[in-house]
């Protein structure tokens, strides 16, 4: 008689103290048993004669061992298919029949303890015998089994399977394990008579590639097969796949018998697919199904794809957190960005919400029709707007970050905190700057400049930031240009006069620069790039370029911003501040704006931009002294700011050896004034452009935004000019004197004011011609009282304005009322009348003579009391300083 010799591994819960039947469990796949369908092929030599036996086990809730019938099986035809098979009488306490009106051959565990199971093929009967059962245990520390390896996971799993480990045991990663190829683990506990009860603390490291597939045999695939009352997992990450007929998930497949189980700090990426369609599918990220055993989850969530793909009607009882729960199931903090297929009436996250208590969950999916949990942009995840979210008003935050490195927030401290810069809008692990209006980040080194551009380009885009120092970013291609096509930059960027180097080398690249790309509604001010930026097209020091707009109702402002770097431009559109204006589309502000940096571009390059498109952009109080050539090193005549024509320019120059005037292509709206070279270290170009510029008179050779520099101001040949400075308080050098204005009547009255003169206080000068440095101080006072206004380049002249000329035969000094086609220069004082009408004042505006004095007419005897400065009584006026009223009286 030929027999075939096989193993099945039967072993109590525990053996006979943990349940009293026995089952079938992952152990027998050790000895023979596919764990995809539980199938065991065996061949058995009879003779001559080799026959291929086919038999199929599973053990059902009842705790029972089939023999399925298969059309293979009963090969030599001992017993027709749904006979009755015998048992061997020894030992006969071991075996029972079970259910004799089940067509398949089921058989049920009567005693506690592990059997070699033998078939004898012949009589075709089945005899167990007590088996020795051993399995490898990872090694124990500290009260937990320490799991570092693929092999301690799939040890520890088969020794709790075999009885070997109580599932009341504790397990800790002390590393991240990779399962990939691994097809010998079953998972921890995979027998309903088994409940893991212990704890599994991942310590914050990741299972990757835990892929089961047990088609549509066998359900229960998880890392966790069954668990029941204070069961713990913790501080883990799992991703993978699987998939079975039902009850699955990532983490727990089934919770059942009483009781609750916790998850704590635990994410989900496995997809999982229940293969069933008996209305009992259950799949789920985190917990197949809760029955009769609630689940405590907290911080935990659900990113992979969930799907029954058995479904053909019904419902699939597919979710991101359970696919069943009982009473008193809390999910707390928790969020789900997984797609989840064959919901039951759109419940996304859990089913059976009648006994859940959610509190602070969010679904991130993005799909309309999930029902359950606030709602939250997909951006929200690597935006770091989740995290905040989740782990806002906790002490330390439960979640973190580092945005731009990872996608998604972590349960655990290994991250950064993530800080709310504005509310609902922007995020950011960096600090927040502590001035009166804290919506914005500081940036005060290398790593923050570098971390700055990855919040911004991973959805960031309005995060607002302030630079308080110069920063090196010289190492090539260090900095990566802040804002993307995605993420258009939009937010405010403050670099308080700070330069930034770089060195860009990315010839294949389009939008390279400070700030990739940005759109209206952008603010980018007091920042200057050194260095050199070389890229494909669209290139520029401060600004690649814009890539949409808002048809003029915001503006692209670049205020205060120089571009001292080399410019390259592989193909087209390059420029010191901005390289393209893509289709037109932005309206730009460039103000207070220089280039010094030689532009190269194949073609359509331009010193301050390679193009800014029509009408709605403007150019103001800029400068360069760049020159701007093609790849072959012709140079590009005018090429200032290249446009269509109707771009805005006002007090713009450029020097005559850059030759980029733009003369020949505007036609309507101003163009730049050519000045000579010399102008521009004399400070005569400073002087020009007003108080957006500083220069020390011979130290600076250009005009710059150094705070501690001096304001440059002309005065004529007619000894006067006129200043409005709101940038700080300044000291009035030698030889020059100042004086607020007061109106009386038709007269002006010019009262001195002594040494300092107060930031925003608009005065007359009076000295010898030429350029003066007014250098910064504090402790200026406000004089007493000026009629005096400042200009800010935006007032318009009307007959109610009054600008200060040299007018008439002979001529005179004085406020002389302005036509509409005139502006008063930014940094200029001026008068407004209500009304107007004052006589004899004609608008007449020489450059020469930028800075203009009141003068006030000869008074006839009897129409006032006048004395000299020695407190004479004089009988008119005299030439020089009255005093008049009490007041001075310039004559």
């Amino acid at each position: 008689m030929k027999k075939l010799l096989f193993t099945l591994l039967l072993a109590a819960a525990g053996l006979s103290a943990w349940a009293e039947d026995l089952y079938l469990v992952g152990g027998a796949l050790s000895v023979g048993w596919n764990k995809e369908n539980l199938r065991a092929t065996v061949m058995i030599e009879t003779g001559t004669n080799t026959h291929i036996y086919e038999w199929t086990g599973y053990i059902n809730s009842g705790g029972t061992f089939k023999i399925l019938r298969q059309t293979n099986i009963w090969d030599r035809g001992y017993n027709a298919p749904g006979e009755e098979t015998t048992l061997s009488s020894t030992p006969s306490a071991v075996w029972a029949r079970n259910n004799s009106s089940d067509p398949d051959k089921q058989w049920k565990v009567s005693t506690s303890g592990v059997y070699k199971i033998t078939f004898d093929q012949e009589d075709m009967t089945i005899k167990a015998e007590s088996a020795t059962l051993t399995a490898t245990v990872p090694t124990y520390t500290d009260g937990y089994y320490q799991i570092g390896s693929a092999d301690d996971l799939v040890n520890f799993a088969d020794a709790i399977n075999k009885g070997v480990l109580s599932p009341n045991v504790k397990a800790k990663l002390i590393d991240n394990i990779d399962m990939d190829g691994r097809t010998d683990f079953a998972p921890i506990c995979w027998a309903e008579g088994i409940k893991f009860t212990g704890e599994f603390d991942g310590q914050g490291k990741s299972i990757t590639n835990l892929n089961l597939d047990y088609g549509t045999t066998f359900g229960y695939a998880a890392l966790i097969g069954f668990a029941t009352d204070g069961a713990e997992v913790k501080n883990v990450i799992v991703s993978g796949s699987v998939k079975g007929l039902k009850r699955v998930a990532g983490i727990v497949g089934m919770a059942s018998g009483g009781g609750t189980i916790t998850l704590t700090n635990v994410i989900n990426m496995v997809d999982v697919d229940a293969t069933g369609n008996d209305g009992q599918q259950n799949a789920a990220g985190l917990v197949g199904c809760g029955d009769g055993t609630a689940i405590s989850a907290m911080n935990c969530a659900n990113m992979g794809e969930i799907k029954n793909s058995g479904y053909t009607s019904g419902t699939g009882q597919c979710a991101a957190f359970a696919g069943w729960t009982s009473s008193g199931t809390t999910f707390t903090n928790c969020w789900n960005i997984g797609d989840i297929y064959n919901m039951e009436d759109d419940k996304s996250l859990y089913r059976n919400e009648g006994a859940v208590t959610a509190t602070d969950c969010y679904d991130a999916n993005g799909a309309d029709f999930y029902t359950q949990g606030t709602k939250i942009a997909r951006a929200s995840v690597a935006s770091g707007k989740l995290c905040y979210k989740l782990g806002h008003g906790t002490t330390p935050a439960t979640w973190t970050q580092t945005i731009g490195t990872d996608s998604y927030p972590i349960p655990f401290d290994t991250q950064s905190t993530v800080n709310e810069v504005v509310p609902n809008v922007s995020y950011s692990n960096l600090t927040i700057f502590d001035d009166d209006d804290d919506d914005k980040v500081q940036i005060s080194k290398k790593a923050e400049l570098i971390q700055f551009s990855k919040e911004v380009n991973a959805g960031n885009e309005a995060l607002n930031a302030v630079l308080t120092a110069d920063i090196d970013m010289s190492e090539e291609n260090s900095h990566t240009p802040i804002g993307t096509e995605t993420y258009k930059y939009i937010g405010t960027f403050n670099g308080q006069g700070h330069t930034v180097n770089l060195r860009i080398n990315k010839p294949d690249d389009r939008y390279q620069g400070l700030f990739g790309i940005v759109t209206d509604g952008v603010y980018i001010e007091k920042v200057i790039v050194k260095g050199s930026v070389t890229g494909y097209s669209f290139v520029g020091g401060i600004v690649g370029g814009t890539n949409g707009g808002s048809s003029n109702v915001k503006q692209t402002n670049i205020w205060y911003c120089g571009n001292e770097a080399t410019i390259t431009a592989k193909n087209a559109n390059g420029g010191g501040i901005i390289g393209v204006n893509m289709n037109a589309d932005a309206s730009i502000i460039l103000t207070n704006c220089y280039n010094k940096g030689n532009v190269t571009s194949k073609l359509q390059g331009g010193a301050l931009s390679g193009w800014l498109g029509d009408g709605k952009s403007s150019v103001r109080n800029c400068y360069n002294i760049g020159i701007v050539k093609d790849d072959d090193g012709e140079t590009i005549s005018h090429a200032f700011a290249r446009n269509n024509g109707n771009t805005y320019f006002t007090n713009c120059y450029y020097t005559e050896s850059s030759g980029t005037d733009n003369s020949s292509e505007i036609r309507n709206n101003g163009q730049p004034t050519e000045v000579a070279d010399a102008a521009v270290a004399s400070g005569l170009l400073c002087a020009k452009l007003g108080y957006g510029f500083r220069q020390n008179l011979g130290s600076d050779t250009y005009p710059n935004f150094a705070f501690d520099h001096g304001f440059v101001n002309q005065i004529s040949e007619a000894g006067y000019s006129t200043q409005y400075n709101i940038h700080s308080d300044v000291t009035i050098p030698g030889g020059v004197e100042a004086f607020a204005g007061v109106i009386n009547g038709e007269n002006l009255s010019l009262v001195s004011i002594p040494s300092k003169i107060k930031a925003g206080e608009p005065v007359v000068l009076k000295g010898a011609a030429g350029l003066y440095n007014f250098m910064p101080t504090t402790g200026a006072a406000s004089a007493a009282s000026n009629n005096l206004l400042g200009s800010d380049g935006s007032v318009t002249g009307d007959p109610t304005i009054y600008a200060l000329a040299k007018i008439g035969e002979p001529a005179a000094i004085g406020f002389y009322p302005t036509q509409s086609s005139y502006k008063i220069p930014e940094g200029r004082a001026y008068l407004e009348i209500a009304g107007g009408g004052v006589k004899g004042f004609t608008f007449l505006f020489d450059d020469d003579a930028t800075g203009i004095n009141s003068l006030t007419p000869a008074l006839s005897e009897g129409e006032g009391v006048v004395y000299n400065l020695a407190g004479q009584r004089i009988s008119k006026m005299q030439k020089g300083i009255n005093i008049v009223n009490g007041r001075k009286v310039l004559y």
